[in-house]
């Protein structure tokens, strides 16, 4: 956001984010996106290693093409099953649905 700019009404603007409550969120092609499905089991594979976290599909997010967002791809959000320790956020990976 810089100054100036107009807000719209539902216009994400910030994320709060919870560390008791962790999600990932993965942006699909819209193939990918139509095979998902809510409860859907899934596995968080994070880049550079680590250990793979369990997770399931909460919410599914079509794409955005409103004029200043710049979300044009499908999302889905995952909760993991085992939340992992610690408050860690930002970790890119690869997510692989069952």
């Amino acid at each position: 956001m810089q100054p100036g700019k107009t807000v719209r009404p539902g216009q994400e603007l910030a994320r709060l984010i919870s560390c008791a409550a962790p999600l990932i969120t993965a942006e699909l092609d819209e193939r990918g996106f139509r095979q998902t499905h809510l409860g859907q089991q899934a596995e968080f594979r994070p880049l550079g290693g680590g250990p793979a976290l369990r997770a399931e599909v909460i919410q599914r997010v079509a794409p955005s093409f409103t004029p200043g967002e710049a979300r044009a791809l499908p999302q889905v959000i995952l909760r993991p099953v085992t939340p992992p320790e610690g408050c860690e956020t930002g970790r890119l990976g690869a997510v692989h649905f069952h």
